[in-house]
């Protein structure tokens, strides 16, 4: 029984799929995000991302149609009492037709990027590109990672003392030395 093999390589194979979602997690992501803000005083264009850590976000945008646009860092909270009808508030603010933004994340949890029409442009539609670099460990990969990791601890474990009965079971069975034992046949009668 040759369990315990395929066990050790599907712990080989979970960590070598955690090692892929590393530098997803730690390292710093970029979005490119475009899209257009329909004509109207209640429309936004928005983008999550949910961390684990604190960290920062930056950016950029340009409004591409002759508008204005204002772009919100905003937290769960913020973004939800702005989808509900309570005035725009956030970490940060830009407006203008193009600019940067950065904004500190103070803790892990899900934020928003929000685009909402500039004052004045409201009754044109917009068009608009963003982009976004996230300096935090991110939650999916990194639940991933850790996920594999923890699977991949348990099948090795598993695969061990899988092998070590193997072995057990190996040395307790008794030894021929060469010598095999069997009926003789009968005579023909």
């Amino acid at each position: 029984m040759r369990a315990h093999r395929i066990l050790f390589s599907l712990a080989i194979f979970l960590l070598f799929l955690s090692l892929g979602f590393v530098p997803g997690a730690v390292g710093p992501r970029r979005i490119t995000v475009n899209f257009t803000i329909p004509a109207g005083p209640k429309w936004m264009g928005s983008w999550d991302f949910d961390i684990l850590t604190a960290g920062s976000v930056s950016g950029s945008f340009a409004e591409t149609s002759g508008g204005a646009v204002i772009v919100y860092v905003m937290t769960q909270g913020q973004h939800d009492a702005f989808v509900s009808g309570h005035p725009a508030e956030g970490l940060s603010s830009a407006q203008g037709s193009s600019g940067n933004y950065s904004a500190s994340l103070p803790s892990g949890g899900k934020y928003f990027l929000g685009i909402v029409h500039g004052f004045g442009y409201e009754a044109q539609d917009q068009r608009v590109s963003a982009s976004a670099r996230v300096a935090a460990v991110s939650t999916v990969p990194f639940a991933v990672a850790f996920t594999s990791v923890l699977v991949a601890s348990g099948l090795a474990a598993v695969g061990f003392r899988l092998r070590a009965r193997f072995r057990e079971t190996a040395r307790s069975l008794p030894q021929t030395g060469g010598v095999v034992y069997f009926e003789p046949p009968q005579p023909p009668r």
